[in-house]
């Protein structure tokens, strides 16, 4: 896992985010929280709405409309 520590400010307000996971299924949901801490030192968790995930097709294998 690795950890990132962006520090958000009103020159660089955003920070984006990329991950992967490996579906055993076709298609699947993901949520969670990021924990924020500001300036002061307080923390906030910042939660993540639920959001669905969708499996690409594995190249190696044949396609079920594949003619042979």
């Amino acid at each position: 896992i690795s950890i990132q520590e962006p520090v958000l400010s009103k020159s660089f307000p955003a920070f984006q985010y990329s991950s992967h996971v490996s579906l055993q299924a076709p298609s699947g949901h993901m949520w969670g929280t990021f924990k924020m801490e500001k300036e002061d030192g307080n923390t906030f968790d910042c939660r993540i709405p639920p959001f669905t995930l969708e499996s690409k097709p594995d190249a190696s294998s044949p396609s079920p409309n594949a003619n042979t």
